[in-house]
């Protein structure tokens, strides 16, 4: 969830802060600061919108330095009425942070007396009202938000460091019912081209049908610790009991729940189809994790129907199952259907675990995953461990740099090894790990001959005994 620090006096603050309250239902957190507890006062109740108020001289540095906090806002909104007092906060805010992005809205040109800053955008009113009263004017061109229907088939988004679209290119992101109209990059206009790589604070302009645009919104404004979206935001757990023993229902629970108690789904579902030890029912009673729900299904069920439906009902972003059921070319082909992304637990133990890895090949939809390979790995503070296969056959120094560039993004360490023997072989030595692969069509490609001669795409589906997470491209 991000943070917004909003520093307000006067009409403008008030409308500002009452359109956020009719649109945000706790997407985001807002510490507000305001000088006049009367100005505000009838806007502190009664909204979905998470905001707490605090009344004080925000031109105080040792007042202002108790809420503000570098660490936990992402983002400062200045609007206030008198220059003088907006040039002392903004001064109040560098002298904590030199980097942090602040939105100013200026009524006056001020004149901040700083040589540069690139996170600063100043919002001047006069221009916003001239640029309005221009668009009624219609032998004039209309720019941006007065182009087209005006319902919102138009959108403009800046791209946090972070977002899953950062150091991506164009050409390697799905696009559905969208497009990038245009890139906007430090005052240049760049021309949305296939090989177009998208930086952090570009601005992008977005053209598409508006319900689309609200999710692809969502998506790119999403940052790091928040897997399993943008698939979703809940777990689902499918546990059959038919034919293993309670002790191996009990250590997939555990493992569910360990995932649960490390990593940011909101919910965790686990449905347990065909008991067949009463053991069971007195683990489940036992259990009593916050925002878990564990349902015993005494009825036979069509597994996989039961999965489409609860998947679309409980927005389901993570589905997490035994390698043995993954392995069921039905079961697979749901996964390529529903897009989410799939857990298949091995026979080696999760909990224990320490480490992740990712073959790299010539799959350009490796891009398309990296933000998620980060994520996870980041929450569950796993090392991350590229293998660049065959490395004499390909030039893969585009997708190594890109995945370079993440891991200084996400302050992560990541390793890289190539392998010039066969992958498999020398990755079955290894006893413990976490998989990450592209849930794609090679999946339902099982053939034991790549063992011998492997497809570097269909080595995943050989290394089924280990922890693997299967991610689909975005």
């Amino acid at each position: 969830m991000k943070n917004y620090l909003l520093i307000c006096s006067g009409l403008t603050a008030k409308t500002f802060i009452k359109r956020i309250q009719n649109v945000d239902h706790k997407e985001a957190f807002y510490d507000v600061i305001c000088e006049r507890k009367e100005e505000l006062e009838d806007l502190s109740n009664g909204s979905e919108a998470q905001m707490q108020f605090h009344y004080f001289d925000p031109t105080s540095a040792m007042k202002f330095v108790k809420v503000f906090d570098p660490k936990q806002h992402n983002q400062i909104f200045i609007t206030m009425v008198k220059p003088d007092e907006a040039r002392m906060v903004y001064k109040n805010i560098r002298s904590i942070d030199k980097k942090i992005q602040i939105t100013m809205l200026d009524y006056w040109d001020i004149d901040l007396d700083i040589d540069s800053d690139d996170n600063l955008d100043m919002i001047n009113s006069k221009d916003i009202l001239s640029n309005r009263m221009l668009s009624k004017i219609s032998q004039l061109p209309l720019y941006g938000q007065f182009v087209g229907l005006g319902k919102g088939e138009l959108l403009e988004v800046t791209l946090p460091f972070a977002s899953i679209y950062a150091y991506r290119h164009l050409e390697n992101i799905r696009m559905k019912g969208w497009s990038v109209a245009g890139v906007y990059r430090k005052d240049q206009i760049l021309v949305p081209e296939p090989h177009l790589l998208l930086r952090p604070n570009d601005s992008l302009l977005l053209f598409g049908e508006p319900n689309i645009l609200k999710e692809v919104h969502k998506a790119i404004s999403i940052n790091q610790g928040i897997f399993p979206e943008p698939y979703g935001k809940n777990a689902l757990h499918l546990i059959d009991m038919d034919g293993i023993s309670f002790e191996q229902a009990q250590s997939q629970i555990e493992q569910s729940l360990f995932l649960h108690q490390n990593m940011k789904n909101q919910e965790l579902f686990i449905e347990i189809f065909n008991p067949s030890d009463s053991r069971i029912f007195k683990l489940v009673r036992s259990i009593d994790v916050d925002k878990c729900h564990i349902n015993i299904c005494y009825e036979k069920l069509n597994i996989q129907s039961f999965m489409l439906d609860f998947v679309y009902q409980n927005d389901i972003g993570l589905i997490i199952l035994k390698n043995y059921l993954f392995s069921k070319k039905q079961y697979k082909k749901i996964f390529l259907r529903l897009e989410k992304c799939v857990l298949s637990l091995g026979e080696r133990p999760l909990i224990t675990n320490k480490e992740s890895l990712l073959l790299l090949t010539n799959n350009a939809e490796l891009e398309n995953i990296s933000s998620s390979v980060f994520d996870v790995a980041n929450q569950l503070k796993f090392k991350i461990k590229l293998y660049d296969i065959d490395p004499n056959q390909a030039d893969k120094s585009d997708i190594i740099e890109h995945f370079e560039d993440l891991a200084n993004i996400y302050n992560q360490k990541i390793q890289l090894q190539t392998l010039d023997k066969n992958p498999f072989r020398v990755l079955m030595k290894r006893y413990n790990f976490l998989q990450f692969a592209l849930l794609d069509k090679n999946i339902l490609n099982t053939s034991v001959l790549h063992i011998l001669f492997p497809n570097l795409d269909l080595v995943p589906n050989l290394l089924d005994d280990y922890n693997q997470l299967f991610i689909p491209p975005l």
